[in-house]
C-alpha cells in the first residue's frame, strides 16, 4: 500500500491502477499477445543490465583485481558481464 500511495502523490495527474490479482493480469497480457503479437511491438532498454563476474586473468587486467579461486584458477574479479545494453530491443 505504501508504494501505491507514494505513486499517487508523486503522479497526481495520472490514474494509478492497482490489480487485485497481479498474476491474472500477466496471464491476460500473455493471452492477448498470443492471439495478436502485433499488440506489443518492442521495448527499448533505458539502462545496461548485467552482473559482476570473475573472468580468467589476462596481462592487460589490473593486478589489484587478481584473484586465485578455491580451485587454483587465476581470475580477474569485479568484471561486468552485460546481459542487455542501453537501447536494446
Amino acid at each position: 500500500m505504501f508504494l501505491h500511495e507514494t505513486l499517487r502523490q508523486a503522479l497526481p495527474d495520472k490514474q494509478i491502477i492497482v490489480a487485485s490479482d497481479p498474476g491474472s493480469v500477466v496471464l491476460e497480457g500473455s493471452v492477448i499477445f498470443g492471439h495478436d503479437p502485433s499488440t506489443i511491438e518492442k521495448r527499448r532498454s533505458r539502462y545496461t543490465y548485467g552482473v559482476e563476474i570473475a573472468l580468467p586473468f589476462r596481462p592487460q587486467h589490473h593486478v589489484d583485481k587478481k584473484l586465485i579461486s578455491e580451485t587454483g584458477k587465476v581470475l580477474c574479479r569485479h568484471r561486468f558481464k552485460v546481459h542487455v545494453n542501453v537501447g536494446d530491443a
